[in-house]
């Protein structure tokens, strides 16, 4: 699928909040919502990625996550009991 989101650069103590339209979903609050899903007829929404970066000794290093929308809050969270879809080495 490659990178959709781009790359960038960041450096100690920079952050970023992206932004990002997916070309391959639309929202539906009738299969997206929080009571959708909860009554079996709605889908969540996955967030997957990984980022490398260099460490102050100047490794490189890799994280991988994958995480789920909380459509009442307009976050993604770490999916509970699921700790192999975190790492970094």
């Amino acid at each position: 699928m490659g990178n959709m989101i781009g790359p960038y650069v960041l450096y100690p103590g920079d952050s970023i909040l992206l932004g990002y339209t997916s070309p391959h979903m639309k929202w539906d609050s009738n299969k997206h919502s929080e009571e959708a899903i909860r009554m079996g007829r709605g889908t969540e929404i996955h967030f997957a990625g990984s980022l490398a970066y260099r460490d102050g000794h100047g490794l490189v290093r890799m994280t991988a996550f994958r995480r789920i929308l909380k459509p009442q809050r307009q976050r993604f969270y770490r999916i509970e009991g699921e700790p192999d879809l975190d790492y970094a080495d």
